[in-house]
């Protein structure tokens, strides 16, 4: 009722009935005054302004330990398929391997790591040319073709990785 009225021309009513417009908009106060504090009394009378809401929700917490079990399917499958060997491996094949959408297992990794899919398994490629790196039987072998093996598709991407976990690189590493 207010819009509406406010909606006829302000100056022209005002002129006409200056009282009625002071009334309206006192009124139009009172009530707005009114249903605030009824609110803010109904709150406060049922504490629901005091009381601390629960940090994780129930369903949250199912959620996150759903999260924390496909990351272990997903680690674990990873590991002892040795999957990250595949030069070629994507998020579809980690996916289809665990029986799980490939956005799902994407976000799985993302929320446990902190890291996108690509660093998640070249972190396991360098465990795995760490191990290569110090077997004697592999001495023979050039460290190009232990980033190979370990599943890196070049050179430069083995070394900065190797470089960005262990902050040496894989000749200095297979020397100490």
């Amino acid at each position: 009722m207010l819009v509406f009225i406010i909606s006829i021309p302000a100056v022209h009513l005002f002129l006409i009935e200056p009282y009625l417009t002071i009334f309206i908009i006192a009124f139009s106060c009172m009530w707005m005054f009114g249903i605030t504090f009824v609110s803010l009394h109904h709150l406060v009378s049922k504490n629901l302004l005091e009381e601390p809401l629960p940090v994780i929700e129930l369903k949250e917490q199912e959620e996150k330990e759903d999260d924390e079990k496909l990351f272990a399917e997903v680690s674990n499958t990873i590991k002892t398929n040795e999957l990250f060997l595949n030069i070629d491996l994507t998020i579809i094949e980690v996916a289809f391997a665990v029986n799980q959408h490939p956005k799902l297992v994407s976000k799985t990794i993302n929320r446990n790591t902190n890291v996108n899919f690509n660093t998640f398994i070249n972190d396991f490629r360098v465990e795995y040319a760490k191990i290569v790196l110090k077997d004697p039987k592999y001495k023979h072998i050039t460290i190009d073709e232990i980033g190979k093996m370990s599943g890196f598709r070049s050179k430069s991407v083995f070394y900065s990785n190797f470089k960005r976990v262990l902050k040496i690189t894989p000749l200095q590493f297979q020397k100490n």
